[in-house]
């Protein structure tokens, strides 16, 4: 067979409201506003620059079903585009944008297919006459649909490569709503060589090969539990079938949850000295995209009480929020929380014959042996697999468990001490 390249995204949520986030700053609200659109601009500059034979996306095109009609001629107008170029799009809608939505009169090029409900459409995809794929596809009727879909996808047997393109929901543990539910076994029985799924919001290959099963993940964050980098795949076919999927980030404006431990000794303006440091720590490291931040004070020191006290944080934050927000790329800082506490002597504590005491010897114990930690990290094997968990779990450093481990003691210590302190 020919060898070829696509590009996969899905849940691009266009017009996205970004409930919940407050901001006076104009810019700033105008970039989240043009956040959603972007992404699906950027999408389209990838399949270009990578020159893809074809462009699939996997339901969740826009935010609601009652899309604007803004929303719809952009979307319309990125695809023109490809088509200009002669890229053919693929689009199944999903749960947030079933068929039953208003859906404007628009003329949309030849090159671009919107799957229809049941049954399962099957068009070929083809360069120069040669048939290098075909891409099996539907789209939700309304936005409830709960039943398994996976029965009705049938591979044609003369494709080269055949292709479902579906917005499900595989397993019962994503943290997303159960439509069109369906499990891993599903898919591999349905024939598929390839399942271009949407849904997750969370880049995940489920399987590798035999078939490639994968959840592209939201095109851009929506809201701070959406953190990290977002974006979709580019996805290599060679002539023997081998898939390699590439995943690139196509966010514009990225969401950060940072932790900023203050030192023991540390006086206010070193905390927002450190603020702002953590600040464009993560600005550096989203590769010029701007930065929503909510940002948490952790530590022990002597300036708990201080940074407790009504009105200071508040002031760090306005402060802060005037530094970083005129930059360019911006970090807005959307909240500031103390997580703060007092001095603790634990070398002290640690010779206590108390629950403390026993908890602390009992933490030294397993910091210093390598095997307990290895076994505590199989423990948390679920969590880290998990298709909700943030792709950075699969690449945390060896050091992540001990760091994890002297939170969870600090956490357990306070609340003791809380109780020591009512009695």
């Amino acid at each position: 067979m020919t060898p070829f390249r696509f590009v996969h995204c899905a849940d691009l949520h266009i017009d996205t409201p970004f409930a919940g986030l407050q901001t006076a700053d104009a810019f700033v609200a105008d970039a989240l506003r043009r956040a959603s659109s972007e992404a699906v601009n950027v999408v389209v500059d990838l399949c270009i620059s990578e020159h893809a034979d074809f462009l699939l996306i996997a339901g969740d095109v826009f935010d609601s079903a009652n899309r604007s009609l803004r929303a719809q001629f952009h979307f319309r107008d990125q695809l023109a585009r490809l088509a200009a170029e002669e890229i053919p799009s693929f689009v199944v809608h999903g749960n947030h944008d079933p068929l039953d939505g208003w859906i404007a009169d628009l003329r949309w090029p030849d090159a671009v297919t919107i799957f229809a409900s049941e049954p399962v459409q099957s068009i070929p995809v083809k360069r120069n006459g040669e048939i290098l794929a075909v891409v099996h596809g539907v789209s939700y009727a309304t936005r409830k649909d709960d039943h398994n879909l996976t029965p009705l996808f049938h591979p044609n047997p003369h494709a080269p490569f055949n292709i479902g393109l579906l917005h499900c929901n595989v397993g019962s543990n994503t943290g997303h709503e159960d439509y069109a539910p369906c499990s891993i076994d599903d898919l591999t029985a349905s024939g598929m060589d390839y399942w271009a799924l949407g849904h997750v919001h969370r880049g995940r290959v489920l399987r590798q090969q035999g078939p490639t099963i994968i959840y592209p993940g939201a095109s851009q964050g929506r809201s701070p539990v959406e953190s990290g980098e977002h974006g979709c795949f580019v996805v290599d076919v060679s002539g023997a079938r081998q898939v390699t999927p590439r995943f690139v980030a196509t966010d514009s404006v990225r969401w950060a949850l940072i932790d900023v431990p203050v030192a023991e000794e540390a006086a206010l303006d070193d905390v927002h000295d450190a603020v702002i440091a953590h600040c464009e720590a993560a600005s550096a490291e989203a590769g010029g995209r701007d930065i929503v931040a909510r940002l948490t004070l952790t530590g022990r020191g002597r300036l708990n009480a201080e940074l407790h006290r009504a009105g200071s944080v508040t002031d760090i934050l306005d402060r802060s929020r005037e530094m970083l927000s005129q930059r360019r790329p911006f970090v807005w800082i959307d909240r500031l929380t103390v997580r703060t506490h007092g001095l603790f002597d634990r070398a002290a504590r640690s010779q206590e014959s108390d629950f403390i005491g026993e908890l602390i010897r009992q933490v030294d114990t397993l910091t210093n042996d390598h095997a307990a930690l290895a076994h505590l990290r199989s423990l948390l094997s679920p969590v880290f697999e998990h298709s909700q968990a943030p792709v950075e779990l699969s690449r945390l450093p060896e050091d992540c468990l001990q760091r994890w481990l002297d939170e969870a003691e600090t956490r357990c210590i306070d609340m003791l001490l809380a109780e020591e302190g009512s009695e």
